[in-house]
């Protein structure tokens, strides 16, 4: 076990290096782009009705899975969803919400997702969980910023969970799934 998680160490090393070479990613982790210029909306807060514990906690969920993904994704509109997108893939946490004429408008975060679930518990709050919903964020950032490329979001996705502690498992799941985009040369993957 120690020889794999030391390998896959030096590809999440060797990946990161390569796009920080390529422009994809900052010295800080953040992917590079417009994110956080002057011009991007402000993030869309919640408004919460009934000031339950669940809702409270999905609010302060979504806002630490922004700060760790990256001040600069603040200033992006990012909503949370109650349910997924039709035709949403099993698993789904974030995606990209388009307006009628196709230009993307927010990032959905979804709540139920298990991921956000577990990064929003009550009690004990997992942080590999919080860097899962926050990678999914700063995917869907990459898609806002720069189109339907899921290589380069893929890519933004590795690297932001190499740079902050992602588990080996995390980061080869978001890894195999980039590779099953490249092998099937699908553009754009639906309802991530």
């Amino acid at each position: 076990m120690a020889k794999t998680r030391r390998k896959f160490g030096w590809q999440g090393v060797t990946v990161v290096v390569a796009l920080m070479a390529a422009g994809r990613v900052s010295m800080d982790g953040q992917a590079t782009g417009a994110v956080g210029t002057p011009e991007a909306p402000s993030i869309e807060r919640v408004r919460v009705e009934d000031p339950d514990p669940r809702s409270l906690a999905a609010q302060r969920t979504l806002e630490r899975a922004i700060q760790l993904a990256g001040l600069g994704l603040a200033r992006l509109p990012i909503v949370l969803a109650a349910t997924p997108p039709d035709g949403a893939s099993d698993g789904v946490e974030a995606w990209v919400i388009r307006k009628r004429n196709g230009q993307v408008h927010q990032i959905g975060v979804y709540r139920e997702s298990a991921a956000f679930r577990c990064a929003s518990g009550l009690i004990q709050q997992n942080y590999q969980c919080l860097l899962k919903v926050a990678s999914a964020i700063v995917h869907e950032a990459w898609h806002y910023n720069h189109g339907a490329d899921e290589i380069g979001a893929y890519d933004a996705q590795i690297a932001f969970l190499v740079l902050n502690g992602g588990s080996s498992a995390q980061v080869s799941g978001v890894w195999r799934a980039r590779e099953r985009i490249v092998a099937g040369h699908h553009p754009v993957e639906r309802g991530r």
